[in-house]
């Protein structure tokens, strides 16, 4: 039971230096993480049209 809390304790801690870095202006981790996933979401929405524009293009 005190192995959870303590999890517990680093997890608030974790968080609240991501939101002194976040107040800062640096990116955290997070952030990072999420402008990776934003960046495949756009490139593999590219590719899609380019290969739709590509079938379109051979009919």
């Amino acid at each position: 039971m005190t192995g959870e809390k303590t999890d517990r304790q680093k997890h608030v801690k974790t968080k609240r230096c991501c939101e002194k870095e976040t107040r800062n202006g640096a990116n955290t981790r997070i952030e990072q993480h999420l402008k990776g996933i934003m960046l495949a979401r756009i490139c593999s929405k590219n590719r899609h049209k380019r290969t739709v524009e590509e079938k379109n293009e051979k009919i």
